[in-house]
């Protein structure tokens, strides 16, 4: 690391908090930090680059903000005119040692080090072996477009670590529907595994049908419950991206629940494959042959029928 002058005091009104041009950590609670200030102080001490009267974060945005909501009216910290490439790509492989900065933050970290001059070569292998950024990734447009996307959505891609290959597939979107997807899973905490599967569909509806207005329609669901607002925006993505199933299984559920009014359970394929239906009858001690031979007459054959047509 290159000899940076001592530390400075600097007073925290004096820097640029909107600033988040080398943020790369994740957005998170500030209680612990906060604590951890209040007790002990600042113990590792921010990068901040002064250039044009203006003070801006280059490494410690969090641990500047907690000094503020801990009412530290300054903290020490190093303060460049120039940040040098090979402190900052240090820096930032450490933080990404630490599991610090997730993958928008990753993708920031490259970018930055594009822009302060690091060669082609030396970005590459930086990004993958240091930061774990794909190739496909190095391009400054690439970069760009990722750090393009919503607030919102590139705070729910660090908070869950989400895989580079489904952001890969969610830069394709429309920008409509990536502020859809950042306003829907950002305010709901939705499941890496729900959010994937949406995204994917997402583009497949967006391929077949060439507009995704359907899905942009979709209300927000008002439960007050997590997992079900998620499961409710899930199922009617899923209901436009396969429609000819879906109907299908709104025709069985509909049969189905005629036969279970007889009493009876009934089991089927979740997804129409095989070529069996499981009828479940539930019989009590002490009932006769007369009670069983009537339950057993009332069972809908019928019913039972048409599931079957539908394997």
């Amino acid at each position: 690391m290159p000899a940076y002058s001592s530390l400075e005091r600097v007073s925290l009104s004096s820097i640029d908090f909107a600033d988040d041009s080398y943020r790369v950590s994740r957005k998170r609670p500030l209680d612990a930090l906060r604590s951890s200030i209040e007790r002990f102080g600042v113990l590792e001490s921010p990068l901040l680059l002064g250039q044009n009267d203006r003070i801006i974060p280059v490494f410690g945005h969090n641990r500047i903000l907690a000094a503020a909501e801990s009412g530290l009216d300054s903290v020490n910290a190093v303060v460049v005119d120039r940040v040098d490439p090979t402190d900052y790509r240090n820096r930032a492989l450490l933080k990404c040692a630490r599991n610090e900065a997730g993958p928008v933050g990753r993708i920031r970290m490259a970018l930055v080090l594009n822009r302060l001059g690091t060669g082609a070569d030396d970005l590459r292998r930086t990004m993958r072996y240091g930061l774990g950024v794909p190739d496909e990734f190095a391009s400054a447009r690439m970069l760009d477009t990722v750090l393009g996307l919503p607030g919102h959505l590139r705070d729910y891609l660090d908070a869950r670590d989400v895989g580079f290959k489904v952001i890969k597939e969610l830069v394709t979107l429309p920008t409509e529907a990536q502020v859809f997807l950042g306003e829907r899973a950002g305010d709901a905490g939705f499941r890496i595994n729900i959010f994937r599967e949406m995204v994917e569909m997402l583009s497949d509806i967006a391929v077949r049908e060439g507009t995704l207005e359907p899905v942009l329609a979709i209300p927000p669901a008002q439960t007050g419950d997590r997992r079900r607002d998620e499961q409710a925006l899930f199922d009617a993505i899923y209901a436009l991206r396969y429609p000819a199933y879906t109907a299908m299984r709104e025709k069985a559920a509909k049969i189905v629940s005629g036969i279970e009014r007889a009493g009876c359970g009934v089991t089927f394929p979740p997804y129409f494959e095989g070529g069996e239906v499981t009828l479940n009858v539930r019989f009590v001690r002490g009932e006769r042959e007369e009670s069983i031979r009537k339950r057993l007459s009332e069972v809908d054959a019928r019913g039972i029928e048409k599931l079957l047509d539908l394997l």
